[in-house]
C-alpha cells in the first residue's frame, strides 16, 4: 500500500494530495472511521493513527500514532488493526489481528486516547477479529477466524457460536 491521499476533482481533473510523515507510519490501511468530531482514524498493519483532515491539511504532522507497548496495558493489544467501528453510543471498537478487541476510552485531553482489551481470556471466541457491527438491542457481533461472538458491552459478557468442528477455521467477514 502506498498510504493515504485525498482526492478532489478540481475542472474536471482528479488531483491526489499524499501525506508522506503519515504515510511513514503508516502506509498499509485496512479501515477508516470517521467520528462525530469529524476526526478520522485509521487502522493498519502499524497501528493506529487519528487526525483532523482540516488540522491534517495544515500540518502534515498533526496526527496521533498509537501502537503495542508491552509495558503499557492501556496502549493497543496488537499493532494489526483490521476493522473500526463506532456503535449507536459512539463508543469506539477496534478489531485486531491476535489482540482481540479494544474499547477506545478518552485520556487526559481530547486528542489523547487509552484503550481496554478483550481477548480470549474475557471470553471472546478467537483473538483474530475480521469486523464488528451491532444488533438493535447494542450487542456487538464480532466475526473471528473460528467463529462469532456476541458481546454485551453492559454486562462485558460474550456468547459465542463456533460454526462447525469440521473446518480447520471457520472465517468469518
Amino acid at each position: 500500500g502506498n498510504g493515504l491521499y485525498l482526492a478532489h476533482l478540481e475542472q474536471g481533473n482528479l488531483h491526489l494530495h499524499g501525506f508522506p510523515e503519515l504515510n511513514q507510519q503508516q502506509s498499509r490501511i485496512r479501515t477508516l472511521l470517521e467520528d462525530e468530531q469529524g476526526r478520522i482514524w485509521v487502522g493498519g498493519n502499524d497501528g493506529l493513527l487519528t487526525f483532523s483532515p482540516d488540522s491534517l491539511l495544515q500540518n502534515p504532522k498533526a496526527f496521533r500514532s498509537y501502537k503495542y507497548n508491552r509495558r503499557d496495558p492501556h496502549s493497543l493489544a496488537n499493532n494489526e488493526i483490521k476493522t473500526i467501528f463506532m456503535d449507536h453510543r459512539h463508543q469506539i471498537w477496534l478489531g485486531s489481528s491476535g489482540g482481540g478487541i479494544m474499547k477506545v476510552l478518552k485520556g487526559k485531553n481530547k486528542d489523547d486516547f487509552n484503550f481496554h482489551h478483550y481477548n480470549i481470556n474475557h471470553g471472546l471466541i478467537n483473538n483474530i477479529v475480521q469486523d464488528i457491527t451491532e444488533d438493535h438491542l447494542g450487542q456487538l457481533w464480532i466475526s473471528t477466524e473460528t467463529g462469532l461472538s456476541k458481546f454485551d458491552p453492559n454486562n462485558q459478557t460474550f456468547e459465542n457460536i463456533k460454526l462447525s468442528d469440521s473446518w480447520e477455521g471457520d472465517l468469518l467477514s
